[in-house]
């Protein structure tokens, strides 16, 4: 049941970036112009605007706790079966959040924590993400994951930032800490964690010297590399796993 839900919301979240292409067209049609015209007289719709008032913890505290920057980013989200496209949010790495501003009818502008119930996946700045904590056997809550490559199994990484309680003259409110970056592999329901070069080489112990050949040929450096870096390798092991 998972792999299915996995694999539709990855096909929706695929589609983000073709949708995020078409947005200015949608706009000039006249039902792209009866939902502008709606969102303003009644507010944003009310199945994404569903979750609890936002309140930010350790506001002085040196650093911040969002995904990227602590500006308003414009992205997509897949809630309640809906897509939802031209939304104003932050992802807070700390409480692992998902945090709107709404406007309303009024004008008035509220900060909300979406549900975790219902939110499925969101794409940011090209980034996108999937809530894997319903379901998985290893996982007791909801959590999001970025998806890097979806082929034979499943690449993510888990993005995290912690809350340094050191009290010092540069840091009298604590600080947050710079990104953490944890990658797993999914399998069915099961996440495996593959934190370090060698955990990664021993999952693939069946073709590990062809592996690490190409990590030196293309100058990939595991717990460095950049996406595109890694959906290349992730693509080379799912090849090379289907010829063994």
């Amino acid at each position: 049941m998972l792999k299915v839900s996995l694999l539709s919301t990855i096909g929706v979240l695929m589609a983000f970036s073709l949708l995020a292409q078409t947005t200015s067209d949608t706009k000039n049609t006249s039902f792209g112009t009866l939902i502008e015209y709606a969102e303003k007289v009644y507010g944003p719709d009310d199945l994404l605007v569903n979750g609890s008032a936002y309140i930010p913890t350790h506001l002085q505290a040196a650093g911040h706790p969002y995904f990227l920057s602590d500006i308003w980013h414009k992205g997509s989200i897949l809630s309640n079966g809906k897509h939802f496209s031209g939304v104003d949010f932050k992802f807070n790495l700390y409480k692992q959040e998902l945090v709107m501003q709404a406007v309303g009818k009024s004008g008035a502008v509220t900060i909300i924590t979406l549900n975790p119930h219902v939110l499925k996946a969101f794409e940011l700045e090209g980034h996108y993400f999937i809530n894997l904590g319903k379901g998985l056997s290893t996982s007791n809550g909801f959590s999001f994951y970025e998806l890097v490559y979806e082929g034979s199994f499943v690449f993510v990484i888990h993005h995290k930032k912690i809350f340094n309680a050191h009290y010092s003259e540069r840091t009298p409110y604590g600080s947050f800490s710079k990104p953490h970056k944890t990658y797993y592999l999914l399998n069915d329901t099961e996440l495996f964690k593959l934190s370090s070069k060698r955990a990664f080489l021993n999952h693939f112990k069946t073709i590990k010297p062809a592996l690490r050949k190409f990590m030196r040929q293309h100058k990939i450096k595991y717990k460095k590399a950049d996406l595109n870096q890694l959906k290349q390798l992730m693509k080379y092991c799912d090849n090379e796993i289907s010829r063994t």
